[in-house]
């Protein structure tokens, strides 16, 4: 169980990144911020990013909680079609890849340390590849 003053204090480092933005820090519950700095901490590990860990883990977080808030830019590929009955699915676009990173000014300084620090920028998989 995460202690709300380990949120609070990890946090800190989310509003000096994001400049406070509301949408990034007001409106961003403390059960959601834990989520989004767990999820940042999973993804970006001291054995790789080094020194530039908490700076890369903020710029994720942030990202995280904007993009929970806004749209993804756009819908997936179409999943499936109906003529009778007027029928569309759409599956939700990829997340973790460059342009899902490119979405935010966040995720884009992600994408910079990404690179500063010469680590790959994202996984691709190919489809039929697990």
């Amino acid at each position: 169980m995460t202690l709300l003053s380990d949120v609070e204090a990890r946090w800190k480092d989310v509003e000096r990144v994001s400049e406070g933005s509301p949408l990034v820090c007001r409106f961003t519950a403390t059960i959601d911020r834990d989520f989004f700095l767990n999820m940042a901490g999973r993804r970006f590990k001291a054995s790789q990013y080094a020194d530039f860990t908490l700076e890369i883990q903020a710029y994720a977080t942030a990202h995280y909680a904007q993009m929970a808030k806004t749209e993804p830019a756009g819908l997936g590929p179409k999943s499936s079609e109906s003529i009778g009955g007027l029928s569309v699915s759409f599956t939700l676009p990829v997340l973790n890849t460059d342009e899902w990173w490119g979405e935010t000014i966040y995720g884009r300084a992600v994408k910079k340390i990404m690179k500063e620090t010469g680590f790959p920028t994202f996984l691709h998989v190919s489809p039929g590849i697990i």
